[in-house]
């Protein structure tokens, strides 16, 4: 996992937090309201996150790589 994704993650799981935007199903116990906020969570993130990695990687960085090598290896270089 590269600091781009964990970062998504990070903030869809606030962004999909119980009472952040949304509390579905708005008159349920806590336990329903954690449950369904979860699966909503699990799903998006199942969804999107493969998206989200190969964008990162279009980036033009590979983490924990110095420029040269990432030219040695073949990585692109984008700006």
């Amino acid at each position: 996992m590269n600091l781009v994704v964990a970062v998504y993650l990070a903030l869809l799981f606030f962004v999909l937090s119980p009472n952040v935007c949304v509390r579905l199903p708005p008159n349920a116990n806590k336990m329903t309201v954690a449950l369904t906020h979860a699966v909503i969570f699990g799903i998006v993130a199942y969804l999107t996150t493969k998206m989200v990695w190969r964008l990162s990687m279009n980036m033009g960085f590979v983490e924990g790589m110095a420029p040269q090598k990432q030219k040695k290896l073949g990585f692109s270089m984008k700006s």
